[in-house]
């Protein structure tokens, strides 16, 4: 999963504003609603596990610890993503993501939300003015891209979670490569 960067302006993370992610993950775990619709959307790419229910810590946990969670600005900002700080550090470490992704060796890529969709395809196909598609996946070196939402809320999670495993089916990927229906 890609997103933008760590956030949680005035609240339990404001205090590692500008510090290392790996701290942050570390010392604070699942604490936040986005944390377990990554889980949710973990069990349908990998299970295929659809279903409609809220996971608790220790499951929410397992399946976190199945995936990569990347963000393309490193250090943690503040409650609302800054796009133009986030373009500026991503463009900047654009060769250390690209290896990051080649290390990672991800047999699926989603990106979460429009903006990170567009930046991360400016990063990993190294061209600012190559523009993504915004709804359907793409492919950077053989590895397919789902954009998606954002998962940081429950609000429209059914629809988040219908758009990604339709999505998922649609270019046969994880749990959905042997689906033909959709």
């Amino acid at each position: 999963f890609v997103l933008v960067e760590p956030n949680s302006k005035d609240g339990p993370y404001e205090r590692f504003r500008g510090d290392d992610l790996r701290r942050v993950f570390r010392e604070e775990r699942l604490r936040k609603t986005i944390n377990y619709n990554l889980a949710r959307w973990s069990r349908a790419l990998i299970d295929g596990a659809t279903d409609e229910i809220r996971l608790d810590g220790k499951v929410a946990e397992d399946h976190i610890r199945r995936v990569a969670i990347m963000n393309l600005k490193k250090l943690a900002g503040s409650g609302e993503a800054d796009l133009a700080a986030v373009s500026v550090h991503a463009w900047r470490d654009r060769e250390f993501i690209r290896e990051e992704v080649r290390i990672i060796a991800p047999t699926i890529i989603v990106t979460c939300k429009r903006d990170t969709n567009r930046l991360f395809g400016w990063v990993m196909k190294d061209d600012p003015f190559w523009e993504p598609p915004e709804d359907s996946p793409w492919e950077f070196e053989r590895i397919t891209v789902l954009p998606a939402s954002h998962p940081s809320g429950w609000a429209r999670m059914k629809e988040a979670m219908e758009g990604l495993v339709q999505r998922a089916r649609a270019a046969r990927v994880g749990a959905f490569a042997e689906d033909r229906a959709g």
